[in-house]
């Protein structure tokens, strides 16, 4: 599905929960591991004990993340890059083909929700292709269900396309949940003409969701989210901060209160992922 998965190296120990997962989703995939050693956030207090010492973290985050996939029968290629974090990620990303990104997120303990690093919003803005995430340990297995938020929007004609074609790939159940603004009746038969011309066999949800706790509540019920994280128009860049996405407040809620793993989908149609 994914030729090409970018991991992003990290001690967190969420990481290692990531690296646990993602082979039994994608084991034909070639896996890239980066750990990306970043001055940029302090550049006036890096001393060369400051430098030595970012620069062993890196290889040990690399190392440890390399040892995880392993385990796991994973061959991976290895890099560690200084810079820009986001400038270093998005530029590895374009030069080796990268097709998916994948990279832990963090709990915020007071809110209960996803939060974002700094440099991952940032990222979020600069790249195009999917971003798979996790917040939380999952059961390490292949899912068995994949969910489609849908808003009936251009953001989210991509998700929905890349949704179909991985939950096919996988053999896994879909099932499209829509949360657009248009009655359901002008949506869900080019819905339903869609899945047919991929040979796709989908079940779409026809209850409107009105409360993002009554549609978090569905989207537990699966494996793996995918959604859309905005379109690629200077003002849909411009807002795409993490809690300022060119979306609506229900879909931004899903993202950051989903506990399963979630797909962030940009509007990338020019890109093939391996179909």
């Amino acid at each position: 599905m994914f030729r090409r998965i970018l991991v992003l190296a990290d001690n967190y120990k969420l990481t290692d929960s990531l690296l646990r997962y993602i082979p039994n989703v994608f084991p034909t995939s070639e896996y890239h591991v980066l750990s990306v050693i970043d001055y940029a956030y302090d550049i006036l207090s890096v001393t060369d004990y400051v430098e030595d010492t970012l620069h062993e973290s890196a290889i040990r985050a690399m190392l440890h993340c390399v040892s995880i996939l392993d385990e796991a029968g994973i061959n991976t290629r290895k890099t560690i890059l200084k810079g820009n974090f986001q400038a270093v990620v998005e530029k590895y990303v374009r030069e080796n083909g990268i097709d998916l990104v994948a990279t832990e997120t963090y709990i915020d303990e007071v809110k209960k929700k996803s939060h974002f690093s700094w440099h991952l919003e940032r990222l979020f803005r600069a790249i195009r292709i999917p971003i798979l995430f996790m917040d939380r340990p999952v059961e390490e297995k292949k899912p068995g269900s994949v969910c489609i938020l849908y808003s009936a929007t251009g953001h989210s004609e991509a998700a929905v396309n890349i949704g179909m074609r991985l939950a096919n790939w996988l053999k896994a159940t879909c099932t499209v949940l829509y949360v657009g603004q248009r009655k359901g009746s002008e949506v869900f038969p080019h819905l339903e003409q869609k899945a047919e011309r991929m040979g796709v066999p989908v079940q779409i949800d026809r209850h409107e969701y009105t409360s993002s706790h009554e549609l978090l509540a569905a989207i537990g019920c699966y494996d793996l989210l995918v959604t859309s994280r905005g379109g690629r128009s200077w003002k849909d860049r411009i807002l795409m901060t993490l809690k300022r996405l060119p979306l609506k407040k229900i879909e931004i809620e899903a993202i950051l209160y989903a506990p399963i793993p979630t797909i962030l989908v940009g509007e990338c149609p020019e890109v093939s992922y391996g179909y």
